[in-house]
């Protein structure tokens, strides 16, 4: 009987243009991830798999300008900790009370498997 293994699927469709800016990522090779669900996974399933499913399309925006790309990659939660080192707080959420994450981890997708 062959091991299954609880994974969960991520959908980016927008781009972290500031990336490069505040933290040196490449905005068009960079995701982002809630804390709020860093948090979550971290206390009831660390042995979970992520699927990042990109899909950005050409843009531009705060003078930084995005080429079309679309792809999956994977990453055990337990690896993808150990990159949660860049956090952003938004600046729109900071009085939120409608339960959105006050931040999020900037990622480099070149730390994980690309799958498509």
């Amino acid at each position: 009987m062959k091991e299954c293994l609880p994974c969960d699927l991520k959908r980016c469709k927008t781009p972290f243009y500031k990336a490069y800016e505040l933290y040196g990522l490449n905005p068009n090779e960079s995701v982002t991830f809630d804390r709020k669900d860093a948090e979550r996974y971290w206390r009831n399933y660390r042995y979970i798999g992520l699927y990042f499913w990109v899909t950005y399309v050409k843009s531009v925006d705060y003078g930084v300008q995005i080429s079309p790309i679309e792809g999956v990659w994977f990453i055990l939660f337990e690896e993808l900790v150990k990159y949660l080192n860049k956090e952003h707080f938004y600046k729109n959420r900071i009085d939120d009370t409608r339960g959105n994450s006050k931040s999020a981890f900037v990622v480099d997708l070149n730390v994980m498997n690309r799958i498509i």
